[in-house]
């Protein structure tokens, strides 16, 4: 799925620190409505709502809140410049 434009409140993911990455590719991952999995079930997400970058620490028993929009999809090519795979829109609870 691919966007004209990424909305400023949405938070990025990047390669290496938030998806798994093998040889310049993304590899297996899973997403969920209004949860987000990772194919390693020590994988956390890590964003800070303060500064719109990267903050909920969740994991898989307890899942972060917002939806997944992918722009890199599986086996897609990345690089150092052009590493963001996915947003979050987030979520907040109640």
């Amino acid at each position: 799925m691919y966007y004209d434009s990424i909305p400023s409140s949405w938070l990025p993911i990047s390669v290496g620190l938030d998806l798994p990455i093998h040889n310049g590719k993304v590899v297996e991952w899973f997403r969920g409505e209004g949860e987000v999995y990772f194919n390693d079930p020590l994988c956390k997400i890590e964003w800070n709502l303060g500064f719109g970058i990267g903050t909920i620490v969740e994991d898989v028993s307890s899942p972060a809140f917002g939806l997944l929009h992918i722009v890199k999809e599986v086996g897609d090519e990345v690089d150092e410049r052009d590493n963001i795979v996915a947003y979050i829109e987030p979520r907040y609870k109640a």
